[in-house]
């Protein structure tokens, strides 16, 4: 059973990432081929150099760093100074306001990864089960980002994967 979640989670989470590419976008768009990535305009390889962007959390409750413009201003140009074209953020609150940071990232030439679940609304790794209110919850946080152009892809179910994996 849990085989088939898992191998479910990854086809998700590969469907939703490839689902990913613009067309109207102030960055690049990036398109895939094969399992490289590559700029639209000039078809040079585009190649991650990301950083896990997330503040850390001892409770249930979000701690959005896109929702965070004060952040993200003060956080950006250290980001620059590494390079970085990749933030991964591991946590959205799909009812905070994100454009404000989002539109610092882009102009930063920033892309961001982010991932579906959060505190209040994760796949238990214990017991994996899909329900409606995973669901309602993964499709609110693909909602509230979705029209930024600089969202490069969205995570799903990763850390199950491992998890499960490890177990056997």
């Amino acid at each position: 059973m849990w085989a088939r979640i898992v191998k479910f989670c990854l086809a998700l989470q590969t469907a939703i990432f490839l689902s990913a590419i613009f067309v109207d976008a102030t960055l690049d768009p990036i398109v895939i081929v094969g399992s490289r990535f590559f700029f639209k305009t000039n078809g040079s390889e585009f190649f991650i150099r990301g950083v896990a962007y997330q503040q850390s959390s001892e409770t249930s409750t979000i701690v959005d760093p896109l929702a965070d413009q004060a952040g993200c201003q003060r956080d950006i140009p250290y980001l620059q100074a590494l390079r970085t074209n990749v933030v991964h953020v591991y946590a959205v609150d799909s009812t905070q306001d994100h454009s404000a940071c989002m539109s610092l990232l882009d102009a930063a030439g920033i892309y961001v990864l982010v991932d579906l679940p959060t505190p209040s609304a994760e796949i238990d790794r214990a017991a994996p089960t899909w329900t409606w209110g995973l669901y309602t919850s993964y499709a609110s946080v693909i909602d509230s980002v979705q029209n930024f152009t600089n969202v490069l892809g969205f995570f799903v179910g990763n850390e199950v994967d491992g998890y499960w994996l490890r177990r056997r």
